[in-house]
């Protein structure tokens, strides 16, 4: 494997990481939502989940990215109505 494989791959997991955050937001937010009691801060869930979408939108376009160094070429469909 040569050097640019693998700073290709460390930055592939890097991105992998950063994923888990937006992911933890999402989740925390729905049940915040979810849990029948009346929401104070229901449009602050909304942002952080609109947020924390379009920060692993990014974060997909950059694991591609990634792979177009590894010589791996990836094509994702942009969405009909993004959500910036």
């Amino acid at each position: 494997m040569g050097k640019k494989s693998k700073i290709a791959e460390l930055g592939m997991l890097n991105i992998l990481y950063q994923m888990k955050n937006p992911i933890t937001n999402i989740r925390l937010s729905l049940e915040e939502l979810e849990s029948g009691s009346e929401c104070d801060n229901c449009q602050a869930c909304h942002d952080i989940i609109r947020n924390s979408a379009i920060s692993l939108e990014n974060s997909i376009r950059e694991l591609c990215n990634s792979f177009k160094d590894l010589g791996v070429s990836i094509h994702i469909e942009e969405d009909v109505t993004p959500l910036s």
